[in-house]
């Protein structure tokens, strides 16, 4: 039977699975789920549940550094708990067509788990949970949240510009203009005060560092 992840639950999984593997993710899994919830609540739709999702979606993390691995990862642990929606959003966060070419990041597992995963994002309807999870995870950092231009402005520097990041910049583009058109204004309005923070932060930190 499905269970619903409360929160808090949510909240007490990734902190445990920051013990088994500290680092920048946990923050950044943080600020996706505040993110996640304050879209869903702009949308009307469910603000608790969303804000869980995001908590979670890079909860595969746990098992130690990692990149594509992490999906399947998360997906089979809270499978294993029950929480089959919330795993499905461990899967479909990378992916925001249904085919696995083009997404970024090495596929760290065996050929059997890269099959479930190709075979599940083909066959699998992203709904909207899905896609508030995507767009959040698109527009947030370990430091808070920032725009997609500077989000993929890092992804640049470190994979370069090629036809896989050009592709991820493009659907993340779409991804974000078909949520501003549901919204009926840029996505950025709901987060005014805490980009301008992030932005300024971000300043200090570049100018702490020059003059080192």
């Amino acid at each position: 039977m499905e269970k619903k992840l409360e929160v808090e639950v949510a909240k007490k999984l990734l902190e445990e699975a920051n013990k088994m593997n500290p680092g920048g993710w946990y923050d950044h899994s943080l600020v996706v789920g505040e993110v996640a919830g304050k879209i869903a609540k702009a949308l009307g739709e469910d603000e608790e549940k969303a804000k869980a999702f995001g908590y979670i979606h890079d909860i595969g993390r746990r098992v130690g550094r990692c990149q594509l691995k992490h999906i399947y990862e998360g997906y089979k642990y809270l499978s294993s708990l029950g929480y089959e929606e919330a795993a499905k959003i461990c899967l479909t966060h990378s992916f925001f067509e249904n085919k696995v070419e083009g997404v970024i990041g090495n596929w760290d597992m065996s050929e059997e788990e890269k099959n479930f995963v190709s075979n599940y994002i083909e066959n699998t309807e992203f709904g909207i949970y899905d896609k508030i999870i995507q767009l959040s995870d698109t527009i947030s950092l370990a430091s808070g949240v920032t725009t997609l231009e500077r989000r993929m402005t890092d992804v640049f520097f470190r994979y370069g510009f090629n036809e896989y990041t050009e592709y991820n910049f493009r659907v993340r583009l779409e991804l974000q203009d078909s949520f501003e058109e549901k919204l009926g204004y840029p996505i950025y309005k709901l987060f005014k005060n805490e980009i301008c923070e992030e932005i300024e932060n971000d300043r200090v930190k570049k100018v702490v560092r020059f003059w080192k």
